[in-house]
């Protein structure tokens, strides 16, 4: 059975945290990964390059 205290998804504020971190922070590579990865959580290495 599922526990009611794990959550399934990121919730939208997490998601937009880590947006600023990662702009704040490191380069647009970066920056550019992460916007995929928040929209496709499972993609392949080969589809990002």
């Amino acid at each position: 059975m599922a526990d009611p205290d794990v959550l399934t998804e990121v919730p939208a504020a997490l998601k937009r945290l880590a947006k600023y971190v990662i702009r704040g922070f490191y380069g647009i590579e970066h920056a550019l990964a992460l916007d995929i990865l928040i929209r496709n959580s499972c993609v392949k290495e080969e589809d990002m390059l």
